[in-house]
């Protein structure tokens, strides 16, 4: 039976797999974890609509930071995220937000706005590297209440950041295309703060920038987080 472990060895051990075939393999596998999510977590229409509906708030906070093209607590992106109990359909946290905690050091460097700077644009190193940010990431500030099981909870996070054109724009997982790398949830921090807390599965809500239409991308937390290790390990042994 395939395994994101069988995988990694494959890759780093026995080298039976090349990083090309280790990364495909790991999509897959991701991809078939995320179908079993969504089978258990929407088994009716009824069920995802009650589900995009306790998300409005963060749809809501979306479609703000793209009406005003600006995002003061981040030049880069403004991601809102929150717990949703699947048992009562409901939010069961305040609406989290990534934002710079008081640390005597401003990382927008005294500028604000889209067209404002920040230490990683000034360094040029980006990504899943976050030793140059002291941003507190909207997942990092949510915690399961006593009164919920965190198998029955589910992390819904949306946002939009700042695109190569400069505006900010939501981030779709829904329409991402063939290309499963770009369906993954893309902070391993977040990933682990919510297995930290219990929670496996994943909700990603999408707003479409053109039509205004709301969908939820559902996914399974480990998987991406596996999936994340053996994709970055395969790309750096193609550098």
């Amino acid at each position: 039976m395939e395994t994101f472990d069988l995988i990694a060895r494959d890759l780093l051990v026995t080298k039976t797999a090349t990083p090309e075939e280790a990364k495909a393999r790991a999509l897959d596998l991701a991809r078939k974890m995320d179908d079993e999510v969504r089978a258990s977590v929407c088994t009716s229409t009824s069920q995802m609509d009650r589900l995009i509906e306790a998300s409005q708030p963060i749809v809501d906070r979306t479609r703000s930071v793209m009406e005003r093209q600006d995002y003061p607590p981040c030049l880069r992106a403004g991601f809102f995220a929150a717990f949703y109990d699947l048992t009562l359909q409901a939010l069961v946290t305040p609406v989290g937000l990534n934002r710079v905690p008081d640390i005597g050091l401003d990382c927008r460097l005294g500028t604000t706005g889209p067209i404002g700077t920040c230490i990683r644009s000034e360094v040029g190193r980006s990504g899943d590297y976050y030793g140059n940010c002291p941003s507190l990431h909207a997942a990092e500030t949510l915690r399961v209440p006593d009164t919920s099981d965190p198998r029955n909870i589910l992390f819904l996070e949306g946002g939009a950041f700042l695109a190569s054109d400069g505006r900010y724009r939501s981030d779709n997982k829904v329409h991402a295309g063939d290309d499963y790398s770009k369906r993954l949830y893309r902070c391993t921090m977040c990933l682990k703060h919510c297995l930290g807390e219990g929670v496996s599965k994943l909700g990603f809500v999408n707003l479409d920038s053109d039509t205004g239409d709301v969908s939820i991308f559902l996914g399974h937390i480990p998987s991406h987080l596996a999936a994340m290790m053996v994709c970055n390990a395969a790309d750096d042994m193609m550098t």
